[in-house]
């Protein structure tokens, strides 16, 4: 899978489908979810970020550059209580690795522990990349494998973890997260509702990586079942 993320930070578990999609403008999309279709088989369209946008992206930067830092401080810390040295990060596909590369780099820093940490999907009403997590289960102990996103908002993705992760003896379904407003999980670096200012920069600041995609037509049996195209 292609990015723009260095190799050393994350492994994309994650099927490349560059030139195989066409993106569609939001109108669009937003009528044929209307219609029916689940909004992860199509992909939209993710313009270059405008002068106004930069400058927007620029002020949230100069003000929760700091506190993002230092939430992502905290939730090292509290990984690292609650996990030990030998945790692997999975951070869920796209805005979950942004946070899972600070937090590696992180706990590298203040442990001296070079964390695993991979990238994986799940989507909303059709479940978590079981081919990615067969991946996963046959290089690490159930038990090390964490979560993680860049924040908890209404919790629809925690519930489709809980869910999800029933069937994986072993495996917790908790989730790792920056910020939690909603106050879900201890597991979070505040409980503040901070910008963390990744999250206005969509694929520009997510490795070049599209939203969530699933279709049968182009993500196959053995695939990475939930794939992203490269922007």
């Amino acid at each position: 899978m292609r990015s723009s993320y260095r190799e050393e930070d994350v492994t994309l578990l994650l099927k490349d489908i560059t030139g195989l999609v066409k993106p569609q403008p939001t109108e669009e999309r937003e009528r044929l979810i209307q219609a029916g279709r689940h909004y992860c088989e199509m992909l939209p369209v993710e313009y270059v970020p405008t002068a106004r946008y930069m400058e927007i992206y620029r002020e949230a930067l100069l003000h929760y550059a700091a506190p993002t830092a230092q939430a992502v401080e905290r939730l090292a810390d509290k990984i690292i209580a609650a996990k030990g040295k030998e945790v692997v990060l999975v951070s869920l596909a796209r805005a979950g690795i942004p946070v899972g590369i600070l937090l590696k780099r992180c706990i590298r820093k203040k442990y001296g522990v070079d964390a695993g940490h991979y990238a994986i999907s799940i989507i909303r009403g059709r479940g978590i990349d079981r081919n990615a997590m067969r991946y996963l289960l046959a290089r690490h102990r159930p038990g090390e494998l964490l979560f993680v996103d860049g924040w908890i908002g209404k919790g629809a993705i925690l519930r489709e973890l809980q869910k999800e992760i029933a069937s994986y003896g072993g495996v917790r379904a908790d989730i790792a997260v920056a910020a939690d407003p909603a106050n879900v999980t201890e597991l979070c670096g505040t409980h503040e509702d901070i910008l963390i200012p990744s999250s206005c920069l969509n694929c520009t600041v997510s490795g070049l990586i599209s939203r969530t995609f699933l279709r049968d037509d182009i993500i196959g049996e053995t695939d990475y079942q939930i794939g992203r195209a490269h922007v």
